[in-house]
């Protein structure tokens, strides 16, 4: 071989730690998306502050947040069939996010357990329907996954499983907890699909199926976040901003994948790639050279 040729090798690129900085240029694009985010937040003020602006009346306004909130919400629970459907019809469990789904039920049996407390029909409803669809992804899920495993059981152990949390939630003596447990809980799975960001942003592929859903979704908590505001709940008002906000950066990343963005989000591949660890392999060309030539890598 001549030493003009060059060969492909696998080298491991040890990540310093002055390397975690984001450059210049990504610098700026995380300052634009963070101007998108305030912007996002502060639009939810100023549709809560319309009545004040003399816009509309308080009353009127409330009362459409009243209908449009949890009817928006019970609608958006049916998103998940085109997902059932092709679990089964494909026999792909990879479809399901079981730990997102999990943490949905969670949510909604508070929720439930809410409506007890205040003795409202409509929130016993919308949470009730919220969580059939967040079983129904479960059992099927599992079905795909182990279908030759005991569904009955399975089904029975979820059952008793959930009426065991229902009962302590719907206690009276747990009505002082309620409200906390509910911010709490629907805090952290509305962060829940920031972790399933790596892949969407490595392989820049984004269906407008999600696009709708991720919108649909982004209108839904804005109209929670506005009414959280409007009656000064911070329970409802800090896990519908923090729900709304990921969806304004999911839907930023669906407009970058789509060459549709006017600023770049390469910044979030750098930030998901600190999750897989300090060292990394990577794929270079060395020129054959004679040995002992040092090859100097820069940060990928």
């Amino acid at each position: 071989m001549s030493l003009e040729s060059s060969r492909q090798v696998l080298v491991t690129v040890r990540q310093l730690p002055g390397a975690r900085w984001l450059p210049s240029g990504q610098m700026l694009e995380f300052v634009l998306l963070k101007t998108l985010l305030v912007g996002a937040f502060f639009a939810t003020y100023g549709i809560a502050y319309l009545p004040d602006a003399g816009l509309t009346t308080k009353d009127s306004q409330l009362w459409a947040l009243q209908v449009i909130s949890p009817l928006t919400t019970a609608i958006s629970f049916c998103f998940v069939a085109p997902d059932v459907l092709a679990s089964i019809r494909t026999n792909n469990p990879a479809l399901f996010l079981p730990l997102f789904h999990y943490g949905l039920a969670v949510c909604t049996v508070l929720g439930i357990a809410l409506g007890i407390h205040v003795s409202n029909v409509t929130v016993i409803a919308m949470n009730m329907f919220g969580f059939s669809s967040q079983i129904l992804c479960l059992l099927v899920e599992h079905y795909v996954r182990v279908p030759s495993g005991r569904l009955v059981c399975f089904s029975i152990k979820q059952s008793l499983g959930w009426i065991a949390i229902l009962y302590m939630t719907a206690a009276p003596g747990f009505i002082t907890f309620i409200g906390p447990a509910i911010a709490v809980s629907n805090t952290i799975v509305s962060g829940f699909p920031m972790i399933y960001l790596g892949p969407t942003l490595r392989n820049r592929e984004f269906s407008n199926w999600v696009m709708f859903c991720v919108s649909y979704n982004f209108c839904v908590n804005l109209c929670w976040s506005v009414w959280g505001i409007m009656i000064q709940d911070m329970a409802l008002l800090v896990p519908s901003v923090v729900a709304m906000e990921v969806c304004v950066i999911r839907i930023a990343v669906g407009l970058w994948c789509w060459g549709r963005l006017p600023f770049d989000m390469t910044f979030l591949l750098r930030v998901y790639s600190l999750g897989s660890g300090a060292h990394k392999m990577a794929s270079v060309k060395v020129p054959a050279v004679p040995y002992g030539k040092m090859i100097e890598l820069e940060e990928i």
